[in-house]
């Protein structure tokens, strides 16, 4: 219900079979990436396209990828934005102590303190800045008149 994202720098890292990941032809295209997809905006765009079960929305993973993500351009002001606020953010979470911290509290704990630090907010209204919530709403009005 909640997606994470990362950079990863290493070619030698192994990923998961269960896990999404793409290669970028930058760092500043991945820290643009990682912004976007840990962002609570990201979350509120989904949540037009999901189908809702007995426990709430779900197939997440379905449609992370239905919302207009903007191909990273480094001569837009906005993205270019982006990228320096995701790899603020990774700096701030790399001082996050994480020491015997499961996996839900670790993000919990990095979370808040990316919003303690001010990076969280600037995130979150960079993303709505860029994907607009009209144009979500009109994908997900096209999917609900299809059979």
């Amino acid at each position: 219900t909640i997606l994470t994202a990362a950079v990863l720098e290493d070619p030698t890292a192994v990923i998961d079979h269960k896990l999404y990941w793409d290669s970028v032809d930058t760092a500043a295209e991945a820290h643009y990436l990682a912004a976007i997809l840990n962002s609570e905006a990201i979350l509120e765009r989904v949540r037009p396209l999901q189908t809702v079960g007995l426990f709430g929305p779900r197939d997440f993973d379905k449609h992370i990828f239905d919302v207009p993500i903007p191909v990273y351009d480094s001569r837009k002001d906005l993205h270019l934005k982006l990228s320096q606020l995701g790899r603020r953010a990774s700096e701030v979470a790399d001082t996050v102590d994480l020491t015997d911290t499961k996996f839900q509290a670790a993000r919990k704990k990095v979370r808040s303190t990316l919003a303690e630090d001010g990076v969280w907010d600037e995130i979150e209204a960079a993303v709505l800045e860029l994907i607009p919530a009209e144009v979500v709403q009109s994908i997900a009005d096209e999917a609900a008149t299809k059979p």
